[in-house]
């Protein structure tokens, strides 16, 4: 698997992939040299390199980089889609194994959580 991005995100989800058996290859935009902490503390099933060859590096690549209007774009360009979790204050939201909050849609709820008529 190719990372482009491993900060907290990145690094986090290369930590799973690693623990699944997988193995990672982690790039950012300093370059591999400044990956070299994350990588041994990943362990033997992690390397660096630069974003080019680390997204050739496997079937699945992750891209875990800010979103701008300009990738945002980009990447709906060449048939993928973009999901914008938010900021990590707000996290709280997509934990594991708990409802995904958000502003809803349709009409609010009432006091009992039943839909408002």
């Amino acid at each position: 698997m190719g990372f482009i991005g491993s900060g907290y995100i990145g690094s986090a989800l290369a930590r799973l992939a690693i623990e699944a058996g997988h193995r990672v290859v982690l790039s950012n935009s300093r370059g591999p040299e400044t990956l070299a902490d994350t990588v041994a503390d990943l362990g033997p099933r992690a390397s660096a390199a630069t974003s080019g060859e680390a997204a050739a590096a496997g079937d699945i690549v992750v891209v875990t980089v800010p979103v701008k209007a300009t990738v945002t774009e980009f990447i709906e360009s060449i048939g993928y889609g973009v999901v914008d979790a938010g900021p990590l204050a707000d996290s709280w939201r997509q934990a594991t194994g708990t409802p995904v909050w958000g502003t809803p849609y349709g009409p609010y709820s009432n006091e009992k959580g039943r839909p408002v008529d």
